[in-house]
C-alpha cells in the first residue's frame, strides 16, 4: 500500500504540475496588489521595488508566454546563470 501510494503521488507530481505559464500571471497579481499597498502607506522603497519586480515579471511572463515547461525544482534553480531569463527556454530547445 505505500508503495502504490508512493508511485501514485510521483507520476501525479509529474503529471498534473501545472506549466510556468500558469504560476507568473498569478505571482504579477500578488505582487500589483502588494505595490497599490505599498503606495497607499506611503512606502516608496517598497513601492519602486515592487514596480521593479513587475516590470521584470512582464517581461519573463512574455518569454515564456504559452511555453508549456514545468516550473525548475529547486536543485534546477541552482544552476540557472543569474540575470538569465532565456535559460529556461534555451534548455527545452536542447
Amino acid at each position: 500500500m505505500y508503495a502504490v501510494s508512493t508511485i501514485l503521488g510521483g507520476l501525479t507530481k509529474v503529471l498534473m504540475t501545472r506549466s510556468v505559464s500558469h504560476y507568473l500571471p498569478y505571482l504579477h497579481h500578488k505582487m500589483v496588489n502588494r505595490a497599490a499597498d505599498y503606495k497607499r502607506n506611503n512606502d516608496a522603497v517598497r513601492y519602486e521595488a515592487s514596480e521593479s519586480f513587475c516590470r521584470d515579471l512582464e517581461a519573463i511572463m512574455a518569454i515564456y508566454h504559452d511555453s508549456r515547461r514545468k516550473p525548475p525544482t529547486r536543485k534546477q534553480l541552482k544552476t540557472i546563470p543569474y540575470g538569465d531569463q532565456y535559460y529556461w527556454c534555451e534548455i527545452a530547445t536542447q
